[in-house]
């Protein structure tokens, strides 16, 4: 498995494509989002420090985008250390 750059195309990209359609970090963020909308009692969407003020809304997309930025630091640091589950 190579390093996971979060900015780089979901999906393999015709050299004719004008885009590159979604990123990794959308994708992973958006199935991430999906999760928690199908567990409206989920623990993790509580408000932390700073957060009183989102509403729910801002509060999980915010809640996304962390586990795609933690679930794509954690892939990248256990190929870094030759992890044998990592492909």
């Amino acid at each position: 498995m190579s390093h996971i750059h979060p900015s780089e195309s979901a999906y393999p990209v015709h050299e004719l494509a004008e885009t590159s359609g979604i990123n990794v970090r959308t994708y992973i963020a958006t199935h991430a989002l999906s999760g928690m909308l199908a567990s409206p009692g989920n623990p993790a969407l509580g408000a932390g420090p700073g957060e009183l003020g989102l509403t729910i809304s801002q509060l999980v997309a915010k809640r996304s985008v962390q586990y795609a930025d933690a679930l794509i630091a954690e892939l990248n640091k256990n190929e870094s250390q030759g992890d044998p589950h990592a492909k």
